[in-house]
């Protein structure tokens, strides 16, 4: 995709959000309404849009090189681990370390992520998106639970890497691995379930970043000198990672763009469960992901 779709693509999905802050402010969603939508987009809609980009079949050559791309997908979470490490470091962040490692190593993949994956590169490169999620889920509900609990083992819960975006995963590349065509009644029923991501993914986020004190950013010295590294410094770098260890330039478009989302939602849900710094959470989520506008652009042009 050109420059000029790419802008265009990602001015779409801002008028989405806008959409979404302005019917919060207008009190049309209440944030009940949006716990509801929001599983309701993670259970069907992510779900449907995965298989529907698998529906025709595999876009691998053969099984060697899906387990290339799956050991890729994996080096390059445990790379961005030791990044977040650095990023603390330099930064010089004491209090809040663990949840701004959580936030450099987890981005918003679900309801920003794919949409913005499949508007720019195309349905066919979910594939990759789905793969790379798979080690990154266990990365989260294990190294992840276990930063944000402070450093408890007893947190971790694996039964909550059985959800319905694992299971379609899972599901995605096993139709990948025995190319599995979807025929028709089930294709077009994935693809209809997997339009709702975007429009609806998109509105959520811009009516959660109704609810945020803008005070509080202001307050956050931390935030602008962390959201260039997680935007616009992790992304390139991650590219180049993928690129050394082998990944072709598709791939490592994926994880880049990936890594360079905005600030996982889960960083605010966790940070409410195990008593970390919610106010540092919900106003990185909130900048991050209003910068991400202008960052993934720039990205692009600066990758491809």
């Amino acid at each position: 995709m050109s420059m000029d779709g790419i802008i265009q693509q990602m001015i779409i999905l801002f008028i989405l959000m806008f959409v979404g802050f302005l019917i919060s402010k207008a009190k049309v969603i209440t944030a009940e309404a949006n716990q509801y939508i929001c599983k309701m987009v993670v259970t069907i809609g992510v779900p449907g849009l995965l298989l529907s980009s698998v529906a025709d079949g595999s876009p691998f050559h053969d099984q060697v090189e899906l387990l290339e791309v799956i050991g890729v997908c994996t080096l390059i979470n445990v790379a961005v681990v030791l990044i977040s490490w650095l990023v603390v470091k330099v930064l010089r962040i004491q209090n809040s370390k663990n949840v701004y490692k959580f936030m450099t190593i987890f981005p918003n993949a679900g309801f920003i992520g794919f949409p913005v994956i499949n508007a720019i590169f195309g349905s066919e490169a979910l594939i990759y998106a789905a793969i790379f999620q798979l080690p990154h889920n266990l990365l989260m509900y294990t190294y992840g639970i276990y930063l944000m609990s402070g450093g408890s083992k007893d947190e971790i819960d694996l039964k909550k890497l059985i959800n319905p975006c694992v299971v379609a995963a899972l599901a995605a590349i096993l139709f990948c691995v025995f190319d599995i065509k979807l025929s028709y009644i089930p294709e077009q029923v994935c693809n209809y379930l997997g339009q709702i991501t975007t429009p609806l993914g998109m509105v959520i986020i811009g009516s959660s970043l109704a609810g945020v004190d803008i005070k509080q950013i202001i307050k956050n010295v931390t935030i602008i000198p962390f959201t260039l590294i997680k935007l616009f410094v992790l992304p390139i770098v991650v590219y180049y990672i993928a690129h050394f260890v082998g990944a072709s330039d598709i791939i490592s478009a994926v994880v880049a763009i990936t890594m360079g989302m905005p600030c996982a939602t889960n960083t605010v849900i966790f940070a409410n469960i195990y008593n970390q710094k919610i106010d540092v959470a919900s106003t990185t989520v909130f900048f991050t992901t209003v910068v991400s506008i202008v960052s993934i652009p720039i990205v692009c042009l600066l990758l491809f």
